[in-house]
């Protein structure tokens, strides 16, 4: 397994030495939560490979009760028992734990049931609370103090707090906006952010508090002051992309010139998977090994000295949002987040960490980390096993996949033309399904057969890999997503051919 085209990094100079801080390994479960017992056999690797914590963001796993109860997910949510059985794992391996629980933005898995909408900023937006409604801050409190119950001896709790799109559709927050924050909406979601900060430092005086910092990247440096956030909590920047202009861009040096004025702790986080695109199946861990880089460089070189610099997260994203379709599963990202955790310890990404890494992971040569296109579909192996980690089955299948669609025949049949897509959605809603369609040729007939045969033992394979790893709700879900459209496209062309031959 020889990768190509492999550009390794230049060092990093002065970064700080890994005893000095937290390396964590973001667990989003509001889409595709993993069984426990799954989740208990890969934290050991991730100690292995370099982890020092875990930010946990529950969602709708998380076992509500009471008025809360709503929100649970079905047969996807975790019980009591494993949400303690989950810390003691993490506390046995020295694994600092962090839950994350949303209290502004992205709270549509709360904001859906018909009891929470009228908390909503925009009533007909269910992504974000109205920070003037006195019931938004009970509601916020409440899940607080649910999952603190079941977090014993925590020492830093996550408040979300990213990408707060609010309308100002809101009679009362425009008025608090104009009046009260001199026409500034970072007012509005200053004042939220500190009432749920004050409650808790003031009930849970032990916990310090993190919340992600870009609704902050375009406020005024007295404004942020004169607020005392620096007092109540710590800031997390993230940045996610992989190529330096961007990077830069995103989280340019005045950024850190105000951070520097205002804070005095800062975290940061990169991606390991979830992160250039909604809809990936495969994880692209070059770019997210480029992400590290960036990161490690900016640690060395951009980020103030006297911010105290208290670790990373290597985000791991499963939805973009609680109502969008699934990213990369998480077995899938494994060799991403192994090569992330090492490449940012070391600020490099080097050939003896690519052949080590790939050693760990069971691989019997260097992982490839681009997916060969165009090979002839003959070509292409199914169901042949690669790696020896916990869900290898499952990377190996996505890794498949992605393979068969770039062949010479998948390029042909699946990377279609709008015109085509078209004439596919009138087939789908006709009476006779296919009759629309274009009949295959005789020399297309023969690749079509052949794809739909490897894609129909991929499928079974997949089946086989995701029951070990996840509920059926989420093995449905991911082949429904990536595998049974492009079955039912080949379908649909053959039955147009059949067809036509009657």
């Amino acid at each position: 397994m020889a990768s190509q085209n492999i550009t390794y990094g230049v060092p990093s100079q002065a970064l700080p030495m890994p005893n000095k801080y937290h390396r964590l390994v973001h667990l989003d479960l509001k889409g595709a939560p993993p069984k426990m017992d799954y989740l208990l056999k890969v934290l050991p690797l991730f100690k292995e490979w370099g982890a020092t914590g875990l930010l946990v963001e529950y969602e709708d796993t998380f076992p509500y009760s009471g008025e809360l109860e709503v929100l649970q997910k079905g047969e996807e949510v975790y019980s009591l028992a494993n949400v303690a059985t989950l810390q003691q794992t993490a506390r046995n391996l020295s694994l600092e734990y962090i839950p994350l629980i949303q209290t502004f933005g992205h709270l549509e898995f709360v904001l859906k049931h018909s009891q929470f909408s009228h908390l909503r900023e925009d009533p007909e937006d269910r992504r974000s609370l109205c920070p003037s409604n006195p019931e938004s801050i009970v509601l916020v409190r409440s899940m607080i103090d649910q999952v603190m119950t079941q977090h014993p001896n925590l020492k830093y709790f996550h408040i979300g707090a990213d990408e707060v799109w609010m309308k100002k559709r809101c009679a009362r927050c425009c008025e608090r906006i104009r009046d009260s924050f001199h026409g500034e909406p970072v007012g509005l979601f200053v004042s939220h952010a500190k009432a749920v900060l004050l409650y808790l430092k003031e009930t849970y005086p032990h916990v310090r508090a993190i919340m992600w910092d870009d609704m902050l990247r375009n406020a005024k440096y007295d404004f942020i002051k004169d607020s005392n956030l620096h007092e109540l909590v710590d800031i997390m920047v993230w940045n996610y992309l992989d190529n330096s202009e961007n990077f830069h861009r995103n989280t340019p040096e005045t950024v850190w010139q105000l951070y520097g004025k205002v804070f005095e702790n800062v975290w940061i986080a990169s991606a390991f998977k979830g992160a250039f695109g909604p809809s990936l199946f495969l994880t692209p861990e070059l770019e997210h090994i480029r992400n590290q880089e960036l990161w490690a460089g900016d640690l060395s070189r951009t980020i103030p000295k006297h911010l105290d610099f208290k670790g990373i997260v290597f985000t791991g994203w499963q939805r973009y949002t609680h109502e969008t379709v699934l990213c990369e599963l998480l077995p899938v990202g494994l060799p991403s987040l192994a090569f992330c955790l090492q490449t940012f310890m070391q600020g490099h990404f080097s050939e003896e960490l690519h052949q080590s890494i790939s050693q760990r992971l069971g691989f019997p040569g260097l992982l490839d980390l681009e997916i060969e296109t165009n090979l002839p579909l003959s070509e292409v192996p199914v169901g042949v096993p690669m790696g020896t980690f916990p869900g290898c089955e499952m990377y190996m299948c996505a890794r498949q996949l992605a393979t068969i669609q770039s062949s010479r025949e998948g390029q042909t049949f699946f990377k279609l033309t709008s015109a085509f897509v078209d004439k596919e959605e009138e087939a789908l809603s006709s009476e006779k399904p296919g009759s629309s369609l274009a009949p295959l040729s005789e020399d297309e007939t023969g690749p079509v057969l052949s794809l739909l045969s490897k894609l129909t033992v991929l499928k079974s394979t997949a089946e086989r890999a995701l029951g070990e790893v996840y509920q059926p709700s989420t093995s449905k879900e991911w082949l429904d997503l990536c595998v049974v459209p492009l079955l039912k496209r080949l379908e649909r062309r053959l039955a147009a051919t059949k067809a036509l031959d009657q």
